[in-house]
């Protein structure tokens, strides 16, 4: 793992912390929810070596401030980029993560060069089950953050990861120092409607979703896929929610692909998977 030391910007009510790595092409990661900036921990070093790399905490998760009033997670990673003085970034994100980079290059047309949606959300999406984070924010309420925690690392969401215990304690003990601010007060964030907006962005889209996900997650994936005219899908058959670390190697192959030619041909992929011609990544033993 490659670390820098945690810098801040200043947004309005309060400030980001954030990492800033590497040279080259920028690219800009976004965590999930009860993440924080090391849900990147075992991909930051090899997009570091060809990238420009900033990795930063959502507000109200990590280092970042606790929400004191109306903010919108678009405008804190507007400020960033004004901050860093970033042109035409990649953003990645991570589910939450990937509904801010999604809404931010709604927001912004010209502002990003590409897009890598991993195990998106989607807010206005219909869900025939329980979404796995509201879930946890009911149970929250009936018995506390810290059985919140255990209930939220419990869930299908993170079924995949539990496989294998190397991968999974990194994110427990992750998860394990998230303060459950949100499962404990009112969010007053933002959202940008996106849903009715998908057909109208134009911005280079690589949507990857894992094929052992929650039922949800995948139909967003498709559907993303299918309103989005300048998306394709890349799917990883033996890989759930979390297919950074779950397909790392591949993950991290069709990342720096898709950030070289954003517009160009799908990501190729060497040594832990091959895409064929449906979009189906093989994963199978990474």
């Amino acid at each position: 793992m490659t670390c820098a030391t945690l810098e801040y910007c200043a947004v309005e009510g309060g400030r980001l912390a954030y990492e800033d790595l590497g040279d080259g092409p920028p690219l800009i990661l976004l965590h999930g929810f009860s993440f924080d900036h090391h849900a990147w921990d075992r991909q930051v070093g090899r997009l570091a070596a060809v990238h420009r790399v900033i990795r930063y905490d959502l507000r109200g998760f990590g280092r970042s401030s606790i929400p004191t009033g109306e903010y919108g997670h678009g405008e804190d990673l507007g400020e960033l980029i004004s901050h860093l003085g970033i042109v035409d970034p990649v953003l990645v994100g991570l589910s939450l993560g990937a509904n801010v980079a999604l809404a931010y290059a709604l927001d912004h047309p010209g502002g990003v060069r590409g897009l890598v949606l991993a195990s998106p959300g989607l807010p206005g999406f219909f869900w025939d089950e329980v979404r796995p984070p509201d879930a946890a924010a009911a149970h929250a309420r009936l018995h506390g953050v810290d059985s919140a925690r255990e209930f939220w690392l419990d869930s299908a969401l993170f079924a995949p990861l539990r496989r294998d215990p190397t991968l999974f304690a990194p994110l427990a003990r992750m998860v394990g120092r998230y303060h459950g601010w949100h499962w404990r007060h009112p969010n007053p964030v933002r959202m940008p409607p996106v849903l009715e907006r998908l057909p109208r962005c134009d911005v280079p889209a690589l949507i990857l979703s894992g094929d052992l996900d929650v039922a949800g997650y995948r139909r967003i994936a498709a559907k993303l896929g299918s309103e989005m005219a300048a998306s394709r899908v890349l799917r990883f058959p033996d890989a759930g929610h979390v297919l950074n670390d779950e397909a790392d190697l591949a993950f991290v192959t069709a990342v720096i692909e898709f950030a070289r030619a954003p517009g160009g041909d799908p990501p190729t992929n060497t040594r832990r998977g091959s895409s064929d011609e449906t979009g189906e990544l093989s994963t199978r033993g990474s």
